[in-house]
């Protein structure tokens, strides 16, 4: 034994289990241990470091505000960008952070700009996911699509609406597309790709909605044409509604004399808001002159939107009598001491005398005023349609309701002309009018020719009464498909359910693949019906009505309902998302590639998406080896 015990390699035995016997007692003293726990500090720490980048990442998106500046470099005292300012503002109170920025290399800062595109793409791949999780969960969907112009890039914004778990019909932005050519097969083949790269069924459409350039409604070669015939054969086109409101505003509009009105509206504007001087002549005369109430006395009449043109009309109608006096008093210097105008007397060229004096007897004419006063009041009716058709998720059923609410409204004015159009005018100023040739004058039993009455009668019959007529005539054109929209699966809805009787054949000859149980639906549809007869306030649309639909006793109407819910009425959304593009493609970010403006509209659309930090980081550390060590499928997930 004692031999034994003097053996090397039993000395070297005891040793090894006496080290064995320390490490399992002390595993924090062992070098694995320690090289271990050296690199899990070292992935904590370039963690804590991406969660500060992420964090600047985010908030630039999220505000809406450029990434990049002139000079990337750090260590340069020129402004670096908001992105980099913000994490120099971040470094102050974090010393790993600084510490990171001052000891990295350029290339392993993770703040250059393809770090910034990368980790932008992955944070806008978590809002896709979900959305496209969640239209998948709905099954049926409707794509809207329009085309805008910028920096003379052709973009399309792509969105969908759906009806999500909740039963809430919503309407979403998905992405935006570069479009080499606008044909309708160009932009159709956009949709398609789209929807196909993202995993969105397309047999599963039921609707497109677009506006009506050709090549995008037309059956022939329209875009809607080409997404039909790759599968969407249930996805029939509908007309945007509030392009259509527009398209009746502007048909209305042709009359000669109102034509005429309109362009002497763009002239005053033009000549007021083209000169600092005459601008702020105009905004002395009206703070003088009433209690401040808009912000800018004149607006400029949109040059597409004419339904956004009523905020124009009611500027130019408050400040009407001001502006005559802001151009008397550039004419003649009229009204120096009502408004205190010393400072503006006698400064004025003779062009500006001219063309003041020229648009102070255009706009003070008696024609003028009276053919202003019935656009002014005519297209009233229409601004509170306008709003309401631009609401999102809005149901076709309720968009059918309230175009019809108007019709009505102008059915009842058209019928009560007479006596709603009264006090046009006295008969001075209507001498100072030439009457047309073929006008329709009543007989009158006054001997002087200009007598107020034959005034009313000639206004009324040459002007108010056919523009009255224009609008009720386009209203009815460009609505009509609305109309047969609604009516389709209107009587779904158990308010008119209880009236009337639903074509339900029609409806499982052209859902039959979508209903459970196709040969169920009549029987269905009688106990879904009666189930609302002593209801005391029935559902009075598709959106109210499938809440109210029990899925596991109608699973047919639900069916039908989702439907419903699903066609669309407007495009607004997607004007919505133009309206993003303008503020985050401007001249300075011009040339940003189609995949970050993309991304980065998405996150700043989606502004309340709650973003888990941590699986933003995870995902952008899986994307390839990174220099810096972070959880990954080497140094494991945690």
């Amino acid at each position: 034994m004692n031999s034994h015990a003097k053996c090397t390699y039993h000395i070297a035995a005891m040793q090894e289990s006496k080290a064995f016997v320390t490490r399992m007692k002390n595993p924090e003293r062992t070098i694995p241990y320690q090289v271990n726990a050296n690199l899990a500090r070292r992935l904590e720490e370039n963690k804590q470091i991406l969660h500060h980048i992420v964090d600047a990442v985010l908030f630039c998106a999220m505000q809406n505000i450029g990434l990049r500046g002139r000079y990337e470099n750090l260590q340069q005292q020129n402004n670096p960008g908001n992105f980099v300012a913000y994490l120099w503002r971040r470094a102050k109170q974090d010393n790993l952070l600084k510490k990171h920025l001052m000891a990295r290399t350029n290339t392993s800062r993770y703040t250059s700009p393809l770090s910034q595109n990368e980790l932008i793409s992955a944070i806008a791949s978590f809002i896709t996911e979900d959305l496209v999780h969640e239209i998948q969960e709905a099954k049926f969907y409707c794509v809207m699509a329009d085309e805008v112009t910028s920096h003379n890039k052709e973009i399309m914004a792509l969105c969908i609406r759906f009806v999500d778990k909740e039963r809430n019909i919503r309407e979403e932005f998905l992405s935006f597309q570069f479009l080499e050519r606008i044909r309708g097969q160009d932009i159709g083949r956009a949709i398609v790709d789209t929807l196909c790269s993202l995993q969105i069924p397309i047999t599963d459409m039921r609707a497109q909605c677009f506006d009506g350039a050709a090549n995008m409604s037309s059956d022939r070669c329209g875009a809607q044409s080409y997404v039909r015939s790759q599968g969407a054969d249930l996805a029939p086109y509908a007309h945007c509604s509030s392009h259509a409101l527009n398209l009746v505003i502007a048909h209305s509009c042709r009359d000669t004399e109102v034509k005429h009105v309109i362009d002497q509206m763009k002239a005053i504007c033009l000549y007021f808001n083209g000169s600092p001087k005459r601008q702020r002549l105009l905004e002395c005369i009206v703070n003088k002159g009433c209690t401040p109430g808009k912000r800018k006395p004149l607006l400029d009449l949109c040059r597409t939107r004419w339904a956004e043109r009523q905020a124009a009309y009611d500027h130019f109608y408050t400040s009407y009598v001001f502006m005559v006096e802001a151009l008397e008093h550039i004419a003649h210097g009229l009204h120096t001491d009502k408004y205190e105008l010393q400072d503006f007397s006698g400064s004025w060229s003779a062009a500006c005398r001219s063309d003041a004096n020229s648009l102070c007897h255009s706009i003070a004419s008696f024609k003028f005023v009276t053919v202003f006063m019935v656009v002014y009041q005519g297209l009233g009716a229409l601004a509170e349609i306008s709003k309401a058709l631009q609401k999102r998720a809005l149901d076709v059923y309720d968009a059918y309701t309230k175009v019809d609410g108007v019709v009505a409204d102008y059915k009842e004015l058209r019928e009560n002309i007479d006596a709603r159009f009264k006090n046009c005018g006295d008969a001075q100023a209507c001498r100072k009018t030439t009457q047309r040739p073929n006008a329709q004058i009543t007989s009158c039993s006054c001997e002087e020719g200009t007598c107020d009455h034959r005034v009313e009668t000639y206004f009324r019959v040459n002007y108010a009464v056919p523009f009255v007529d224009h609008i009720i005539a386009e209203l009815e054109k460009q609505f009509s498909a609305l109309s047969k929209r609604a009516s389709r699966l209107l009587g779904l809805v158990p308010e008119v359910a209880l009236q009337y009787d639903c074509d339900i054949d029609s409806l499982i000859a052209t859902y039959s693949d979508d209903l459970p149980s196709p040969g169920l639906v009549q029987e269905e549809y009688e106990r879904w019906r009666a189930g609302f007869r002593n209801h005391p306030n029935p559902p009075d649309s598709p959106a109210r009505a499938i809440k109210a639909c029990d899925r596991l006793r109608y699973p047919n109407i639900f069916v039908l309902l989702k439907v419903a819910c699903t066609l669309p009425v407007t495009s607004a959304e997607c004007e919505r998302s133009a309206s993003v593009l303008r503020r985050l493609h401007h001249y300075t970010r011009a040339t940003m590639g189609m995949e970050r403006l993309s991304a980065l509209a998405l996150i700043h659309i989606h502004y309340d998406y709650p973003h888990d930090v941590d699986k933003i980081i995870s995902r952008f550390a899986k994307l390839h080896p990174r220099k810096m060590a972070l959880p990954n499928l080497v140094y494991g997930d945690e």
